[in-house]
C-alpha cells in the first residue's frame, strides 16, 4: 500500500488499484466491496485480490470461487486454457 494510512472516509467505499503485490489508495475509505459476495472488506483485512481484473476478494475461497467461476463461463474458444487431472486408475 502507499500508505497504511486509510484517513479520509473512514466509514465510505474505498477506490485502489491493485498490483501484484500491493495495492495504492486512489480514494479513501474504509472498505472496498468482494467481487464475489459484495461484502464489505475493510482495508486492513485486505488480502487477497486479482490485478488483472481489479477484483478484491474477502478471503482465500472467494478468490478461488471467483477464478473457478470464471473458468467455467469462458468459451474454450475464447482461448481460455484448461487443465484436466489425470484419471485414476484403481
Amino acid at each position: 500500500m502507499d500508505e497504511k494510512s486509510f484517513k479520509g472516509n473512514p466509514g465510505g467505499k474505498a477506490e485502489l488499484r491493485y498490483d501484484l503485490a500491493d495495492f495504492h489508495i486512489l480514494k479513501p475509505g474504509g472498505f472496498v466491496l468482494c467481487a464475489l459476495t459484495g461484502d464489505p472488506i475493510p482495508l486492513e483485512e485486505l488480502r487477497y485480490w486479482n490485478p488483472g481484473r481489479q477484483e478484491a476478494y474477502r478471503d482465500a475461497v472467494a478468490s478461488a470461487t471467483r477464478e473457478w467461476n470464471l473458468k467455467k463461463t469462458t468459451p474454450a474458444s475464447a482461448g481460455a486454457a484448461t487443465a484436466t487431472a489425470p484419471a485414476r486408475r484403481g
